[in-house]
C-alpha cells in the first residue's frame, strides 16, 4: 500500500493521540494538529495531503468551516468530520455544506471501523461488506430475479439472523430492498409506490443482498446497478425524517422517499450509503451483536 497522508485537526488532546498512533499503525503518514486554523497554515506550507479529518467542535475554526474552506482550496483533498455529539444535530450543517462523512466517537472508540471507512474512502474502493467483516467470514449472497423474491429474501435473513426489533427491521430492509429493484433499476416514480407492480422479472446480475455475520457484528449490504440515488438527496430525505413539526412529528412522516433508509439507520448501529453515479448503489447497515459501542451514530454517505 502507498503510504497515504492524513491531516488530522482535532482540539482533544488524547483524542488526538489514540486516532494519530492507530493510523499510523495502519500505515498512513499522519499530520495532527490542534485545531482549525492551524490545519488551513499546515495546508498552506504543503497541501500534499489525501485526506482531512477533523473534529467538528473546535476553538477559531470549527470542522464544517474548515472542510467548506479545503474544498474550495484544495478539491481533491478527501474530507471527513470526526464528532463525539449525535450527527443529527448537525444535519442542517451537513446538508447546508453538503457534507456526508461525519464520523462518531464512540466509547470505547470503533478504531478498527474508523480504519476501514478511511481505508475504503483513501483507496477509492468504498463497495463490499466484507471490509467490516473479519477476514474468514462466509456471506450469503440472493440475486432478486423477481421483485416477489424481496419479502422472503428478507424473511431468510432475518431467520438466519434473528435481532431485536426484527419486525423493524423486516420493514426497513423490506422497503430499501423494493427501491433498488422499483427505483434503482426500473426508475419507477417513488411518489406513485402505489402504482408499482407486484410481479416484475429483474434482469441478472442487477440486484443483490448479501450478509454475514462474525463475533462482533451482522453486516447486511443492498446493491443495485441504477445508481439512481445521489448525496443530496439522501441528506434531504434524513433531515426530513428527523427534523420535527410542532407537533413533534417527523417533516417526512408522509413522505415517498427516505424512510428505508431511516429505519435503517435508527434500528441498526451503523448505515453506509456508497453510490457510484449512474452505475450502482450499495445501502451497508452494521449491527454489533456483542461489543457495546457507546455514543451517537455516524452519517455515513460517499459518492464517487
Amino acid at each position: 500500500m502507498s503510504m497515504h497522508r492524513i491531516l488530522f485537526a482535532e482540539d482533544d488532546p488524547t483524542t488526538r493521540m489514540v486516532v494519530s498512533e492507530f493510523l499510523r499503525s495502519e500505515g498512513y503518514d499522519v499530520i495532527a494538529v490542534e485545531d482549525g486554523q492551524y490545519a488551513i497554515e499546515a495546508l498552506a506550507m504543503d497541501s500534499n495531503f489525501d485526506l482531512l479529518l477533523s473534529d467538528i467542535d473546535m476553538p477559531r475554526l470549527q470542522g464544517h468551516m474548515l472542510l467548506s474552506r479545503v474544498e474550495k482550496m484544495y478539491p481533491d483533498i478527501r474530507r471527513v468530520l470526526l464528532t463525539g455529539y449525535d450527527a443529527d444535530k448537525y444535519m442542517s450543517i451537513a446538508t447546508q455544506f453538503g457534507i456526508s462523512n461525519i464520523i462518531t466517537k464512540t466509547n470505547p472508540f470503533n478504531l478498527k471501523d474508523l480504519g476501514a471507512y478511511l481505508g475504503g474512502l483513501l483507496r477509492a474502493d468504498i463497495f463490499g461488506i466484507t471490509r467490516y467483516l473479519d477476514e474468514s467470514t462466509d456471506t450469503t449472497k440472493l440475486e432478486v430475479l423477481n421483485s416477489r423474491d424481496i419479502a422472503p429474501f428478507i424473511k431468510q435473513l432475518l431467520e438466519d439472523h434473528p435481532l431485536e426489533d426484527g419486525g423493524m427491521l423486516e420493514q426497513a430492509f423490506v422497503e430499501v430492498l423494493t427501491n433498488a429493484v422499483y427505483y434503482g433499476v426500473f426508475d419507477s416514480d417513488g411518489a406513485n409506490k402505489h402504482e408499482w407492480e407486484s410481479d416484475i422479472d429483474v434482469p441478472p446480475g442487477q440486484v443483490e443482498l448479501e450478509y454475514g455475520s462474525d463475533d462482533e457484528k451482522l453486516v447486511v449490504g443492498i446493491k443495485d446497478t441504477g445508481g439512481k440515488l445521489d448525496k443530496k438527496k439522501i441528506l434531504f430525505w434524513l433531515s426530513r425524517q428527523i427534523r420535527k413539526n410542532a407537533m413533534g412529528l417527523p417533516l417526512g412522516l408522509t413522505d415517498s422517499h427516505g424512510r428505508g433508509l431511516f429505519l435503517s439507520r435508527e434500528y441498526m448501529d451503523r448505515l453506509v450509503v456508497n453510490i457510484e453515479r449512474g452505475a450502482r448503489t450499495e445501502i451497508i447497515c452494521v449491527k454489533y451483536l456483542k461489543t457495546v459501542y457507546e455514543g451517537p451514530k455516524p452519517l455515513l454517505i460517499n459518492e464517487i
